[in-house]
């Protein structure tokens, strides 16, 4: 399901992927040019910092040779702009790693001063030395904005993220984009949970999706 961008730092450096997030954050170390990026884990990122505050990536996308020097493994998922090592201002590690957990991440990795977020579809939660952990949950707001069909924007991502790592298929690609897969989804969820089958993302079926 990722959905991986390639940008150009010189050219889309200081552009917005999603509201608080530059291309450039997600920029190798070794100052390459070239930047990959999942929407995935851009509209991840976006939810984790309107509930735990200010978001540094201390470690985005790696080129090869990065990777290498860092002692990355040779198949890391920074390789392909679908990892993202970071820590926020206003909540620990224990609930960074429970907010992604809410937000259906499968790949969550808790280092000693940072968290490991990655896209992987299948689920891999522990610390770095391996050691498997199971993350609680943390309720995650709603917005305030009901989500349907035409609407756009990393809310829509999230859920459309959050139907996909529940096996909703039908969702189709990850891109913050509402449209007929979008609302196919969202139905046959409702349908599922016991919710109005209106194929809107309003209080109710956002609750169920996330709290």
């Amino acid at each position: 399901m990722a959905n991986v961008k390639v940008y150009s730092k010189s050219k889309h450096g200081n552009t917005n992927i999603v509201p608080n997030f530059k291309v450039k954050e997600f920029a190798s170390k070794d100052g390459a040019n070239t930047i990959k990026i999942d929407l995935e884990l851009a509209f991840i990122l976006q939810a984790i910092r309107s509930i735990c505050g200010s978001t540094t990536i201390n470690s985005g996308y790696r080129t090869a040779s990065h990777n290498k020097r860092v002692g990355g493994a040779s198949n890391s998922y920074h390789l392909y702009g679908r990892a993202a090592d970071i820590k926020c201002s206003n909540a620990n590690l224990d609930t960074i790693c429970n907010v992604a957990n809410s937000l259906g991440v499968l790949g969550i990795i808790k280092y000693s001063t940072f968290v490991h977020i990655d896209t992987r579809i299948s689920k891999y939660h522990a610390n770095n030395k391996g050691t498997r952990l199971s993350y609680g949950r943390n309720a995650i707001a709603y917005g305030g904005v009901v989500l349907k069909s035409g609407s756009t924007g990393w809310q829509v991502g999230i859920v459309q993220f959050k139907l996909a790592r529940l096996e909703y298929s039908s969702v189709g690609t990850v891109d913050g984009i509402a449209g007929a897969k979008f609302d196919k989804a969202v139905r046959e969820f409702q349908a599922k949970n016991g919710l109005d089958v209106d194929g809107k993302v309003g209080t109710n079926t956002w609750a169920k999706l996330f709290n």
